[in-house]
């Protein structure tokens, strides 16, 4: 054959041109299965959520087994108060997550350049709000769910209209708070944004005791709106018809303009990004992005603390040489220096004992299943933060050899300081149930001495949950880890927290029996789970 004719049968740029369809066709398909995948895991989620959320409500509306006669908040008011609370943590999430970034490639290819930045960043800043308004409205779906009423046939689900109302208010709200967020990341205020948020916080928590106050001397829950006019209270107005309803296309307004203009003030401030802030959020939401997609929820925590501010006090905390003598007295005072560094620590605390206390005062909330679901909170918020130290050691690679102790011993020494903390918080964690539950018919001292035993075996649960991961964080997006990952997901989710549900179990007999046989059952199993979680070995890579 001659060349002329080989080169007439063979067209380089229409085969190009297949292949390319053909890649474009099969990529296709691929996100269409993993589109499909996700919303099936989405809908799976949003189904269990919904029915829990259901289930409360309906605890809360028919009241009940009532364990004390207390009712000092109206549910109306607690609600709000939640809300305002949810939608605070949320900013102060967006404020770590930027919510403006960029990637490292981005930041060397296109940034240098002596061009505009601002169509880009408007692009990226357009995407991520939309993305925050689409996540706010599912996120609602499960709690708008829970307006409708109980029936003799089954469930009977809100009006159609009341749920879109509300899970488009909600999408409103969280995409305003990411507006809010880039504002604060144009004019660099992260700092004092977080102390803001905080602050408002710590005034919402008082403002919520003071009504409480108000209904024990009155004797019946306050008829207050001052939360219900609240911008974060706009969803519950729409979905739940909640009073001051009226108030609903005002907030309404309200949040257009405000993220109108905070849009506004924020395009015209894109040239004036930092290229290090960009790159800063762009690398955190990046890390916390593929740490949700395989479910390693403890790369997820590191991802979210690595905001602009740190998450230690900016006052060194030290203690005395004579701490370190010995290689077991240098681990606990090193463990010692990392609790009394740590913020979450005190607002762990704080926020343990108060949620099971709001639940308590909440008109409604003082029965078995709500109490019971703010004491799984907040067991789980307190073991997490006790194991703060042995998350920040279990990070320092080689640190096993250059101890002249075993792992077994190691272990045993990281649950010191766990152990100290989860004590006293286990004490009056089980004061506070014992009066709840037991009232005059029970023994405090008792109650007491149960928690701290408990809270003895919820420090094995800690280091158990701050162990390192199955396999390192960079092999799980090698070729082929995909399924590993997934099938290890589970495992990693509830590391640790099946030693807490064990510790726990003594407690729950002493609450619902009020025997003196359970406090040796709770000191052996708090033992037992100690040794659990002490045994395994937390420095071993």
């Amino acid at each position: 054959m001659r060349p002329t004719a080989v080169g007439a049968t063979f067209d380089p740029w229409a085969f190009t041109r297949a292949i390319e369809r053909r890649a474009q066709t099969e990529n296709r398909w691929d996100r269409l299965g993993d589109l499909y995948l996700y919303a099936l895991a989405l809908l799976l989620l949003l189904a269990f959520v919904a029915g829990a959320v259901v289930s409360l409500r309906e605890e809360l509306r028919t009241g009940g087994h009532a364990l004390v006669d207390v009712g000092l908040v109206s549910q109306q008011t607690a609600f709000c108060a939640l809300a305002l609370w949810g939608t605070l943590h949320v900013a102060r999430l967006m404020i770590t997550l930027g919510p403006l970034g960029a990637t490292r490639a981005q930041a060397a290819w296109w940034f240098p350049l002596p061009v505009s930045r601002r169509p880009v960043l408007r692009r990226i800043a357009t995407r991520r709000f939309l993305s925050f308004f689409a996540a706010g409205a599912v996120a609602w779906l499960p709690f708008g769910l829970a307006a409708g009423e109980a029936s003799s046939v089954g469930y009977e689900g809100p009006p159609g209209s009341a749920l879109l109302a509300g899970s488009a208010a909600a999408g409103l709200l969280v995409m305003t708070t990411a507006v809010g967020a880039a504002l604060v990341q144009a004019f660099g205020i992260q700092r004092i944004a977080r102390r803001a948020l905080t602050a408002a916080a710590v005034l919402a928590m008082v403002g919520l005791a003071a009504e409480a106050l108000v209904g024990a001397v009155s004797g019946e829950p306050p008829a207050s709106v001052a939360w219900a006019v609240l911008p974060s209270s706009l969803p519950l107005q729409l979905g739940f018809g909640e009073p001051a309803g009226s108030s609903a296309p005002a907030g309404i307004c309200a949040l257009l303009l405000a993220s109108g203009l905070g849009w506004i003030v924020v395009d015209r401030r894109l040239e004036h990004f930092e290229v290090a802030e960009l790159v800063r959020a762009g690398a955190v939401s990046a890390h916390a992005a593929a740490a949700l997609e395989t479910m390693e929820y403890r790369q997820a925590a590191v991802a979210l603390h690595q905001g602009p501010s740190s998450a230690t006090r900016r006052g060194a905390r030290l203690l005395a040489a004579a701490w370190g003598r010995g290689a077991a007295a240098a681990l606990v005072a090193a463990d010692a220096v990392v609790l009394l560094r740590s913020r979450a620590i005190l607002r762990s605390a704080v926020v343990s004992l108060a949620l099971p206390g709001l639940m308590m005062v909440v008109d409604g909330g003082n029965s078995v299943v709500p109490l019971a679901l703010a004491g799984a909170v907040s067991v789980g918020v307190m073991v997490h933060a006790a194991a703060t130290p042995v998350r920040v050691s279990t990070g320092t690679r080689g640190l096993p050899e250059l101890l002249p102790l075993g792992a077994g011993a190691v272990g045993r020494v990281r649950t010191i300081v766990p152990a100290i903390l989860l004590i006293a918080w286990g004490a009056l964690f089980g004061t506070f149930f014992g009066a709840a539950v037991l009232g005059t018919g029970g023994s405090l001292a008792m109650s007491a001495v149960i928690g701290a035993a408990t809270g003895w075996g919820l420090s094995g649960a800690a280091v158990k949950s701050a162990g390192p991961q199955a396999q390192p964080i960079d092999e799980l997006f090698a070729p082929g880890a995909e399924l590993q990952a997934s099938s290890a997901a589970l495992g990693r989710i509830g590391r640790g927290y099946g030693l807490a549900v064990i510790a726990l179990m003594p407690l729950g007999l002493y609450l619902s029996a009020g025997q003196l046989w359970a406090l040796p059952v709770a000191v052996a199993v708090g033992g037992f789970c100690w040794w659990a979680g002490a045994s395994t070995g937390t420095l071993d890579r």
